[in-house]
C-alpha cells in the first residue's frame, strides 16, 4: 500500500487502544523488510514463476514442507515454475515461512456480465448512485 514499517508500526502505536506487545511490531517489521526478495511473475515463455533476487530465500523456502508440494520443476538458480492453480495458496504458504511474494503477475480479465437496476417506484439515494458510478 506504499507504507514502510516504520509508518505502519507507528500507526499501530498511535491508534491502538491497548499496548502493542513488542514481538507483534518486531515481527511487522520484519515480515515488511522480506516482502519482495520473492516474486511472482509471468514469464512470456515459461508462465508462472516465482523469482527471487536472494538465492538463499529460494533456496529456504524450497527446503520448507509447506511450500515445496506447491512448486514446480526449479527453471534456474532464481527461478521456480508455479502451476497457475497453486498461485493463491503458495502466497499463503511462503507467508506463513515468512517470506511473503511480491505478486506482479498481474490477472486476466474475466468475461463481463451485463448488471441492470430496475428501479420500479423507487429512487437510488445520492451516496447510493456514487458508489454505483464508482463501481
Amino acid at each position: 500500500a506504499g507504507h514502510d514499517a516504520e509508518q505502519v508500526v507507528d500507526a499501530l502505536v498511535r491508534f491502538s487502544r491497548y499496548a502493542v506487545p513488542h514481538a507483534l511490531l518486531v515481527d511487522i517489521a520484519d515480515t515488511m523488510d522480506r516482502y519482495g526478495r520473492l516474486r511472482l511473475e509471468n514469464d512470456p515463455q515459461r508462465g508462472l514463476v516465482l523469482r527471487t533476487i536472494d538465492r538463499a530465500v529460494l533456496t529456504e523456502v524450497i527446503r520448507s514442507k509447506k511450500v515445496l508440494p506447491l512448486l514446480g520443476q526449479r527453471l534456474d538458480e532464481d527461478t521456480v515454475a508455479v502451476h497457475p492453480s497453486e498461485r493463491g495458496r503458495l502466497k499463503q504458504a511462503l507467508l506463513k515461512v515468512g517470506w511473503p511474494a511480491e505478486d506482479c503477475a498481474g490477472y486476466v480479465d474475466g468475461e463481463a456480465h451485463p448488471i441492470e437496476l430496475r428501479q420500479d417506484g423507487w429512487e437510488l439515494r445520492g451516496y447510493q448512485k456514487g458508489a454505483v458510478a464508482g463501481f
